[in-house]
């Protein structure tokens, strides 16, 4: 895969509820976190430099695996729970990693926290999201987005524990207008308000398939594959269950049709997993980071728009 440019892509609005994030960077080395049952075993971070040629330089050097383990080590036990009711995977680790801990426990005893389940401020997000490898300027564009369908709170809150009411699904009735919820998930289905388990099971054994036929790599077509059957498997719920989609509808093909936002989770998916370094991210790293743990392989880079775009320009001819 070779890279001349990266396009300037509509991101802000489209990355709304697909902050994702896990574990590969640079440097030739492994380091083995804590861990005390879990899994049964540590995360071997396999950090090494990128090996698709030609990368632009404007990329910025990244966390690397190794760095992260360090600091987060708490990401792999029992006790630091995978808060289902945050559907993102990025959001979830995130809140695993205790860095929202007592801005969640403040805003949830103020007005605004009245019914919410994880309330941070904008102002928070961009001061806690370096520290695991996504540029700040990015994550508050994506949080802006969020907010705004979710409240108008002064200051500005999210709360990343109500992803699927941005805006609530019972007032939207017009998918050409803005939103930052949407369908076709990888580990949730229609109509769904937290990571639903056995669609995350389904989802991996779907992957594991496509891996096993790659030596276990999986490629950003396998991504989009994925994301397609699952706008299929929604349109079917969607059928039964009388409750309004987010994403558009197509009853001649029989599917939800993916959008931008979808679009833009594959991309940072890929981007984030190593894609753009590599051509393909591991099974290994698309588990654990489907259930909120570090991956053994991340980007070498930080997460920001120009690696974004690059992860767009990887899948777009695939849809």
């Amino acid at each position: 895969m070779k890279f001349k440019s990266h396009p300037l892509v509509s991101l802000i609005s489209a990355l709304a509820l697909v902050w994702s994030v896990g574990c590969k960077s640079a440097g030739d080395s492994e380091s083995k976190s804590t861990n005390d049952g879990s899994t049964g075993k540590g995360i071997v971070c396999k950090d090494k430099p990128a090996s698709i040629p030609n990368l632009p330089s404007y990329l910025k050097p990244g966390v690397t695996c190794a760095q992260l383990v360090e600091k987060f080590p708490n990401t792999e036990r029992p006790e630091s729970s995978d808060d289902k009711k945050i559907i993102c995977p990025f959001l979830r680790l995130l809140k695993r990693t205790g860095l929202s801990d007592k801005e969640i426990e403040a805003n949830l005893k103020t007005e605004a926290g009245k019914g919410a389940v994880a309330p941070v401020t904008l102002a928070h997000l961009k001061a806690v999201t370096d520290e695991i490898g996504c540029e700040g300027s990015a994550c508050v564009a994506v949080a802006q987005s969020v907010a705004k369908n979710q409240n108008t709170f002064t200051p500005p809150q999210v709360d990343i524990g109500k992803l699927f009411a941005a805006p609530p699904r019972s007032t939207y009735n017009d998918t050409s207008k803005d939103r930052a919820s949407h369908d076709c998930g990888y580990t949730f289905q229609f109509g769904d308000e937290t990571v639903n388990e056995q669609v995350r099971i389904t989802t991996m054994k779907r992957f594991k398939e496509l891996a096993d036929k790659n030596s276990g790599k999986i490629t950003v077509e396998d991504l989009v594959t994925v994301k397609k059957e699952a706008c299929r498997r929604d349109y079917k719920i969607y059928k039964t269950k009388g409750i309004n989609p987010f994403n558009k509808v197509d009853d001649a093909k029989q599917t939800l049709v993916p959008d931008s936002r979808d679009e833009t989770e594959v991309a940072l998916i890929f981007a984030y997993l190593g894609g753009v370094d590599n051509g393909y991210i591991s099974y290994e790293s698309l588990d654990n980071f489907f259930h909120a743990k570090l991956a053994p392989t991340k980007t070498s880079f930080l997460l920001d728009f120009p690696l974004l775009g690059l992860g767009t320009e990887a899948h777009k001819k695939f849809w």
